[in-house]
């Protein structure tokens, strides 16, 4: 799949996104794309596994420290192997996470320290509406915009993630098929390009922002348009 990463990674964390084009990304060269097609719930558990243990032992190297001429001290093998296993750790959580049915694991999720968790269960597809809410707040742009992706989203947070500061987080509720079409009309003049393009591709858009998209000097949103239009709705 070509296109920057940010797009195919983007595609990757999308929960709407098939299971054929996720095994795709899944051999994409960037990192970045991997690891969002891992924790994509619609992502095969064989591939996921797969992906999910590269990137831990990715992670754990960021941790390999100098080897020094000496052997190391005990505090330091102890170090290291609390490292690893606060890993290890964390990846059960965000497996815990992403799989999770039940509130109460879901709210115990959100309040976790690490962001890998917190995003695990922004994309979690069993996630209740008040569990999302909070996480529309959270500090980390990336969990922000997987809230905004979730279908759950309650319907009265869609203006107030239209507004988000963080273009990535508006283009995650503008590619949300829940987004209204009032909210998808001003979404349509947002300056940054991948959100406008996130609204050709939302299946909510009306037929008349498609046709004025088609028409558009920007290439990308032109095509894109183009692409939708048959499948289009009537709107106002």
């Amino acid at each position: 799949m070509k296109g920057k990463p940010e797009i195919r990674a983007g595609v990757g964390r999308n929960p709407s996104t098939a299971e054929a084009i996720l095994l795709r990304l899944a051999k994409d060269s960037h990192p970045y794309v991997r690891d969002a097609v891992a924790v994509n719930p619609n992502t095969p558990t064989r591939v996921a596994d797969r992906l999910l243990a590269v990137l831990e032992r990715r992670e754990q190297s960021e941790f390999t420290e100098v080897e020094l001429p000496l052997l190391p001290t005990i505090a330091e093998q102890l170090e290291r192997y609390d490292r690893v296993a606060e890993r290890a750790d964390v990846n059960e959580r965000r497996r815990s996470a992403l799989n999770a049915t039940d509130r109460e694991a879901m709210v115990k999720a959100v309040s976790d320290k690490r962001r890998e968790v917190r995003l695990s269960v922004a994309l979690n597809p069993d996630a209740p509406p008040e569990v999302l809410a909070v996480l529309v707040g959270d500090r980390s742009v990336e969990v922000r915009r997987a809230a905004a992706s979730n279908p759950r989203i309650p319907p009265v947070l869609v203006d107030f993630l239209a507004n988000d500061m963080d273009d990535d987080v508006r283009r995650g509720i503008a590619y949300n098929p829940v987004t209204d079409q009032g909210t998808l009309y001003r979404l349509a003049r947002d300056e940054a390009t991948l959100v406008r393009a996130s609204v050709a591709m939302n299946s909510n858009t009306p037929r008349r922002i498609l046709e004025a998209f088609a028409a558009s000097d920007d290439l990308l949103i032109a095509r894109l348009a183009s692409m939708f239009l048959d499948d289009s709705i009537d709107g106002e």
